[in-house]
């Protein structure tokens, strides 16, 4: 623990500054207040009462080591809580833990696939509570989740549907492929849009942007096939789509 002599200049400054932050609720627009709010915010704040009576704080590489972990601590809480509120389990078992989303790093590696590889991140982020009974205007079918019957189920979209099976099967050989269709529906729709998977080599970032943009190519295929006929109605999957921006 590293110590400030209680009579040193500093401490005398600063207990000043968080009497007038605690006790008499002034100085908010000082960075004595900031501080001590972050603190708060972060569970840190035994902190300060630690030094005003012992004067003593954490020396500087425990300091950043609390500060990491508490940092971690809560934002991963904000960030399932987050998830929760709006309903979107599928992407909070696609990614339970707050880090950067994989799909953003095949698009920051690929920028002339961006606009495609954008529809996936943005098909996570749809709150479930948004999939509301549609009719598929293609197979003429109602849905309540469009984007599971566009990559899983649509009749209309067998040849499209297979071409993205095929590019799996090529890249990943016979036992990656057996493997997904021994799984739900939904679990399959999780894994290609970006849920951790045994057949994917996470140190390969060629394998991990080549399922992805196909993916991607293949969603782009299924939305060009509803546009094609320009058969756009009201309660629709692609009017559902469009009103959430995923298609634009």
């Amino acid at each position: 623990m590293a110590v400030t002599p209680s009579n040193s200049l500093v401490h005398i400054v600063f207990r000043r500054q968080l009497d007038d932050v605690l006790l008499f609720n002034k100085g908010t627009s000082s960075i004595t207040y900031d501080l001590v709010q972050t603190l708060r915010t972060y569970n840190l704040a035994d902190y300060i009462a630690s030094y005003v009576n012992t004067d003593t704080i954490p020396s500087k590489l425990a300091w950043k080591s609390l500060i990491r972990g508490s940092l971690q601590d809560v934002e991963q809480r904000k960030w399932s809580e987050m998830l929760s509120m709006k309903k979107a389990n599928r992407y909070h078992n696609i990614q339970p833990h707050l880090t950067k989303n994989i799909i953003y790093d095949t698009m920051e590696r690929n920028i002339h696939m961006r606009s495609h590889l954008q529809i996936l991140i943005k098909i996570l982020s749809v709150p479930e509570n948004y999939y509301l009974p549609m009719m598929c205007e293609l197979c003429n079918q109602v849905v309540s989740d469009s984007v599971e019957h566009i990559f899983m189920r649509c009749e209309q979209l067998v040849d499209q549907r297979n071409t993205l099976w095929d590019g799996l099967l090529d890249r990943f050989g016979v036992s990656a492929e057996v493997d997904l269709f021994n799984r739900e529906d939904g679990d399959i729709l999780e894994i290609l849009l970006g849920k951790k998977w045994s057949y994917l080599d996470y140190d390969n970032t060629n394998d991990i942007d080549n399922l992805f943009m196909q993916v991607a190519g293949s969603m782009n295929n299924f939305i060009h096939s509803m546009k094609v006929d320009n058969r756009y109605q009201k309660d629709s999957i692609l009017q559902h789509l469009t009103v959430m921006k995923i298609v634009l």
